[in-house]
């Protein structure tokens, strides 16, 4: 059946997802993620007591790390699914 094919598939990419090589990379994305979070709550729950260019600093800051995230978002999807590819499909031979 079609979905279970689907569901074979998703399950066979996922297990690509948490092998020990790209571990590396997802508690990166995922220090960074958290790195934002705590920039934007402190921005929020100190923000009598911060001054204007502290607060624009790190909001900054955390814009900056934003986009570093889904830079290294896209490299650990990328890395994955080139090796799942690879893998699944072979080397091919060069005649």
């Amino acid at each position: 059946m079609r979905g279970n094919n689907y569901f074979r598939e998703r399950d066979g990419i996922n297990a690509w997802f948490k092998l020990p090589k790209f571990r590396v990379w997802k508690y990166l994305a995922i220090g960074v993620g958290i790195a934002i979070i705590i920039l934007m709550l402190s921005t929020i729950v100190f923000k009598d007591s911060l001054t204007l260019r502290a607060v624009l600093i790190m909001r900054g800051c955390a814009g900056v790390l934003g986009l570093v995230f889904v830079v290294l978002a896209a490299i650990y999807y990328y890395l994955v699914y080139n090796d799942y590819v690879k893998h699944r499909f072979g080397q091919r031979k060069n005649k």
